[in-house]
């Protein structure tokens, strides 16, 4: 009858299972042996709710370079709402694995990681995305995978995430004195977590042109550390590159002479579509910023900012259509379309003219890097300090989008 042969097919299948433990067990280097395997496209995601303190896993992250290096993560509880309503935090401890010391070095989590793609048991529970307000540490937060992949689903027209969010989230009391005690700063440090900055990459601007960018961005409510970027060249279409979760992932609001790139991490890869960051990059909704890869130069300590990441723009992935809560969106294989901007300035008195180019890819940017551009051309050009009777300047922009700032 039919039971011998469920029976049999039931042993058949315990056997075979059994075998690839044993297998998995005498192979260095498996996940069994404590080196977990690279994330790879389309991974499960966990639900929020079964996630629970005490579990932990691995984080993926790029320290320099491209390659994503993994590091430990411990959960430490959940924060419902905590990110907003509907939006539970995550709240975990990284520390290094052996053999690796980059966690320990920066202080813990550092600007740049957001994004950071976090497993459990081989399936994704979200990114690393908020850290302590006044203190680096390595408690921080991370924003559930179940809310980013609901942005996978938004349609390219419109969606509803009208959920508006301070960037501080405030730690409850009860909760203060274990955090504060495992990232090894006091109480008063341990008040609220706060969306992780994203290093702002900018390029052809001097030390003033760059404070000036950095308070234009305070007052957007925008947290970046403006930091000096390398230029990228605007993007002509292909070839395209592929992101890989953990991996670097750079949101490109301008390119050419100011090239201007907020810098962070992928979290996930599917079907053509990829999320980064666990937070907005400008939080602008619908959008279409520019998706690239980035080079890692170093994760810089700082006093003042705590750390971050220095990288340089490498090649274009696609385009960042959803700018949104739980994380930014990008198609992969297509090129933003750019809004070109060209200044000249002519100093009579040396002779000395410049041309400046660049392509924006959102109005709302325009203003800011038509301005950063001709004031730093009109410096680079009269080449001294005060004003010149002798300098004509002007800007152009251009309306009729481009492929390329052309």
């Amino acid at each position: 009858g039919p039971m011998p042969l469920i029976t049999t097919r039931r042993l058949r299948s315990a056997v075979f299972a059994a075998m690839l433990a044993l297998v998995a067990g005498m192979i260095p280097g498996s996940v069994s042996a404590g080196a977990p395997a690279p994330p790879g496209e389309c991974a499960t995601i966990m639900d929020t709710a079964d996630i629970e303190e005490g579990m932990t896993g691995w984080g993926w992250t790029v320290v320099r370079g491209d390659r994503p290096r993994h590091f430990r993560v411990e959960v430490l509880g959940i924060l419902p709402d905590g990110i907003a309503p509907g939006r539970d935090l995550i709240i975990i401890e990284v520390s290094d694995v052996p053999g690796s010391n980059f966690i320990d070095k920066a202080g813990g989590i550092w600007a740049g990681m957001s994004g950071s793609p976090v497993y459990i048991d081989d399936k994704l529970i979200g990114a690393v995305a908020y850290g302590f307000t006044l203190a680096p540490s390595p408690v921080g937060g991370v924003t559930p995978a179940e809310d980013m992949v609901d942005v996978l689903d938004y349609g390219s027209a419109s969606s509803s995430d009208a959920t508006r969010q301070s960037a501080r989230i405030r730690v409850p009391a009860h909760m203060r004195g274990e955090l504060a005690a495992r990232a090894g700063v006091s109480e008063a440090q341990a008040q609220e977590f706060s969306r992780l900055p994203l290093p702002l990459a900018v390029s052809g601007l001097s030390t003033r042109g760059l404070q000036r960018f950095q308070e234009r961005m305070d007052d957007m409510g925008i947290p970046v550390i403006v930091t000096r970027g390398s230029t990228a060249p605007a993007p002509t279409g292909g070839p395209f590159g592929t992101p890989v979760p953990g991996g670097n992932f750079a949101g490109v609001i301008a390119y050419g002479n100011i090239t201007v790139s907020g810098i962070g991490t992928t979290t996930y890869v599917c079907g053509g579509q990829a999320l980064a960051f666990g937070h907005p990059l400008t939080f602008s909704g619908r959008t279409a910023f520019g998706a690239n890869d980035a080079d890692a130069l170093r994760i810089v300590r700082d006093s003042t900012f705590g750390s971050f990441k220095m990288a340089t723009i490498d090649e274009l992935f696609g385009t960042v259509e959803q700018d949104r809560l739980a994380a930014i969106r990008a198609v992969l294989g297509s090129a933003p379309s750019l809004i070109p901007v060209m200044s000249h300035v002519e100093d009579f008195a040396t002779g000395n003219t410049r041309n400046g180019q660049s392509g924006v890819t959102t109005d709302e940017f325009v203003p800011l890097v038509s301005f950063s551009h001709t004031v730093e051309n009109i410096d680079t050009t009269i080449d001294q300090i005060g004003k010149s009777d002798e300098v004509d300047a002007r800007v152009c922009v251009r309306r009729d989008r481009g492929a390329g700032a052309g």
